[in-house]
């Protein structure tokens, strides 16, 4: 709790961190995010925002999966705090949202039977290994038929 109180009247003193703009998420001891910097080792502020990123949406050409894929960082873990999707008419039998931590190791798969949109949130958000991609793939759903998916919340953060 002294970490927590001595971050926060640090920021409030309008104090900068000695790498400005290198605030990196957190997941300290209670699992909530937060925010650590150079100067700010360990803290545990929650995060009340994520910025917004292009890299966080895709919408192929229709007939072909929807895929977004964070690049493994390392020493760091990927986390997602949830996933909406859209069809533009009703999807096939098999076609799902996935959620990979690595290629191939499949940690959240959902079969969507609907067109339109959908969304899932994870509470507490999902949680990739150190030094992993972390890949989110919505299945092409047929000829005509185009899919997009979006990363609600992502951000990384130390194991």
């Amino acid at each position: 709790m002294r970490r927590i109180l001595a971050a926060a009247l640090f920021l409030l003193a309008g104090a900068q961190p000695a790498s400005a703009g290198l605030l990196l998420l957190f997941a300290g001891p209670s699992s909530s995010p937060g925010v650590v910097g150079p100067d700010l080792p360990n803290t545990n502020i929650p995060v009340a925002s994520v910025l917004a990123d292009t890299d966080d949406v895709h919408e192929p050409a229709a007939n072909t999966d929807a895929v977004i894929t964070y690049a493994a960082v390392g020493g760091m873990q990927h986390v997602i705090g949830g996933i909406g999707w859209s069809y533009s008419a009703g999807p096939g039998l098999d076609d799902t949202i996935t959620v990979e931590d690595g290629a191939g190791n499949i940690v959240f798969r959902q079969y969507v039977t609907a067109g339109g949109p959908g969304s899932i949130f994870f509470d507490p958000a999902k949680r990739g290994s150190t030094g992993r991609a972390m890949i989110v793939t919505l299945t092409a759903a047929g000829a005509g038929v185009t899919g997009k998916v979006s990363i609600l919340n992502h951000w990384v953060t130390f194991p």
